[in-house]
């Protein structure tokens, strides 16, 4: 299973201990860091969001076709990436997120989305990074184990049923079809 690096642990425990509530209030978080957030029609359908630098600030922009738990998916992990790779920001990248991402090796293969190494693991580290932001482990263990369907879980941290079946598979090895 992969784990996110010890100083993304502390920034994410840091998050949990401000804002403890389920769902996790991301926009709150964003605005907290300083972050504006956009919606736009300008992205693809297989662009789901970014993050960038402009005028001095950073900014989200969210495809505003994506459903509502995709694009708080999509903040928590632009998030990720303000809080884990602020130096490769800083110097004028852009990170965009499509929905077709590398998951190690949860998803599909690495090899089938074209992307540098360096970039690879960046995006891996946003998607971990934004999992256990929305549905942190020990809460999403125990909804695991009270709820009813995959639908509950999703509704309790308002985020997609697919959300939820690939954190049950990292986090408990359950294949949710």
């Amino acid at each position: 299973m992969y784990r996110l690096p010890a100083e993304a642990q502390k920034k994410l425990q840091k998050l949990r201990e401000r804002f403890k509530e389920i769902p996790v209030p991301v926009i709150a978080i964003a605005k907290e860091l300083g972050i504006k957030i956009y919606e736009t029609f300008d992205f693809s359908r297989t662009q789901s969001g970014s993050i960038k630098k402009e005028n001095g600030r950073y900014v989200i922009y969210l495809n505003g076709r994506d459903h509502s738990t995709r694009k708080r998916f999509t903040i928590a992990h632009e998030i990720g990436h303000f809080l884990l790779h602020h130096d490769y920001l800083s110097r004028g990248n852009e990170a965009i997120t499509e929905i077709k991402q590398p998951f190690g090796e949860l998803n599909r293969p690495a090899e089938s989305i074209s992307m540098k190494e360096e970039e690879k693991k960046r995006e891996i580290e946003a998607n971990r990074f934004a999992a256990e932001l929305l549905m942190p482990s020990e809460e999403f263990k125990e909804a695991f184990e009270q709820a009813d369907n995959i639908e509950d879980i999703a509704d309790k941290f308002y985020v997609s049923p697919s959300a939820v079946a690939v954190r049950a598979k990292e986090l408990l090895g359950y294949m949710i079809i």
